[in-house]
């Protein structure tokens, strides 16, 4: 293992990550408020550290191993979670160390859970940061990474591939990772441009806007309001947030079909989006018609607009709410959250297990069914006429499976801290998932709960934003062999 690579990438990380403490540095001078010692001290230690790390090892030009790429991936998302909680505990907001890591990796992974409360009257610098921390790790921290690293001598590829799961890994939308890196940064800000004169165009504030922006289109859920956007009571701002939700739960190749190739089908000729976009629209019109035969206190048009608005910020994994689902009539509080652990599109910044790999499990149980019927048919797994390889096939097939042990093991490990079954249930499922909405006694929150149950939590955010394998495999004794 070449250590000495590993830190110096990791040194690069941190220097460039300390560059996101001066945004809020800048909002404290516009809004003159009190706050730029926790965030001015964090920015000289992560450079510091980032520099001593960089300017002490070997960066010469090279290109990282699988093992390599794997371990500058987990270790610079669990020092960036930390170094992120620094402001958090410098006295930007009274926390304690593990609240502090509990919120900083719930905005880094765009889970959104809040251990915060009283939003409303935090200084403004403290919100921005609180929201930037969700658009920054939105598209990846290492997305961004291997968009700079090839600049400075250091291959990017296995970082990339590390970073970003799932079967479309290995398809880049450019010929170089760096453009490819490049390219979906472009998109990602494009989107974030148009959904802040979205909000603006509703009557949001500039900053309101701009931070409300962050939390949608990294389908993170983070708000500056305790009401989350019932906040704002306005239907326009509710439709604006619905349409960048949805872009942000679909693959941002798709993006790149609409914007530079000028496919405007592209979203409906993709299987996974279709079936991603009719996964919307089945489970809210079913939605719609248990609110409608279950009275309460959605009417018309009401009822339509906060079953539809729900449903796509839980299959988004964005998690913004305009109502308190948990109350909802019949299956409909758990229906949500096997949403959330469906997911969005592979290639979105959604987080779950994705529709393409529901899809395929699916496609392969039918297959089986078929063999059964017909042992002697010849039955192939194909995804828009193409066969799917055998090698994604098992490679799905794996992740599934250790995906579902995980959560069965982390599911006994949160009731082992005393949490019944039903609210270890919604805790899990909503980080792992990093949907932050929950229902049972964690809807309104985590940070009533035990700081055992807390740390759980803490690597359950992570392993599912790295997608299981990146953090599982560094417990497997093969994975350290030469």
């Amino acid at each position: 293992m070449r250590w000495q690579y590993i830190f110096a990438i990791l040194g690069m990380i941190l220097c460039m990550f300390s560059i996101s403490m001066l945004p809020p540095i800048i909002v404290n001078f516009i809004y003159a408020e009190q706050m730029f010692l926790p965030f001015a001290y964090t920015f000289f230690i992560s450079y510091l550290c980032g520099y001593l790390l960089w300017s002490n090892f070997d960066s010469k030009h090279y290109e990282l191993r699988n093992v390599e790429g794997i371990i500058v991936v987990v270790l610079s998302w669990v020092t960036l979670c930390l170094i992120s909680a620094l402001p958090f505990l410098f006295g930007a907001v009274e926390l304690s160390v593990v609240d502090a890591i509990f919120e900083a990796v719930s905005g880094l992974t765009t889970t959104g859970t809040e251990v915060l409360s009283n939003l409303d009257t935090m200084p403004k610098a403290v919100l921005y940061y609180h929201q930037q921390l969700e658009f920054v790790g939105g598209m990846g921290i290492i997305v961004l990474a291997t968009s700079v690293l090839p600049l400075l001598g250091v291959g990017g590829m296995e970082i990339y591939k590390a970073e970003v799961g799932g079967p479309v890994k290995d398809s880049k939308l450019m010929p170089r990772i760096k453009e490819t890196s490049m390219l979906l940064w472009g998109l990602y800000i494009s989107l974030l441009i148009c959904c802040i004169l979205g909000y603006k165009l509703g009557g949001m504030s500039w900053f309101d806007a701009v931070c409300e922006s962050y939390g949608t289109v990294s389908t993170g859920g983070f708000s500056i309001h305790d009401n989350s956007f019932a906040y704002y009571n306005s239907r326009f701002i509710e439709f604006i947030c619905m349409i960048f939700m949805l872009l942000g739960g679909l693959n941002f190749s798709l993006h790149f079909a609409v914007i530079y190739r000028r496919d405007l089908l592209a979203y409906f000729k993709n299987v996974e989006s279709k079936i991603f976009l009719s996964i919307i629209f089945i489970v809210g019109s079913f939605a719609v018609l248990m609110l409608y035969l279950n009275a309460n206190e959605y009417g018309g048009f009401e009822r339509v607009f906060a079953a539809f608005f729900t449903t796509i910020s839980m299959v988004t994994t964005t998690g913004f709410t305009i109502g308190d689902f948990t109350y909802w009539p019949g299956c409909l509080p758990v229906l949500f959250m096997i949403l959330a652990i469906v997911g969005g599109c592979a290639g979105s910044t959604s987080g779950g297990i994705k529709i393409i790999r529901a899809l395929l499990v699916y496609r392969e149980g039918t297959s089986e069914l078929k063999r059964l019927s017909h042992p002697k048919a010849i039955c192939s797994l194909s995804n828009e006429g193409d066969n799917i390889p055998v090698g994604v096939i098992d490679s799905i097939r794996g992740f599934i499976s250790v995906f579902l042990f995980l959560y069965v093991f982390l599911l006994l490990l949160v009731m082992n801290t005393g949490l019944n079954f039903y609210d270890s249930f919604a805790a899990v499922t909503s980080c792992i998932s990093n949907a932050g909405a929950s229902i049972a006694g964690v809807h309104h929150g985590f940070a009533h709960l035990p700081c055992s149950t807390k740390i759980i939590l803490i690597v359950t955010m992570l392993a599912g934003r790295l997608e299981i394998m990146t953090l599982i495999i560094l417990f497997t004794p093969g994975f350290w062999r030469d």
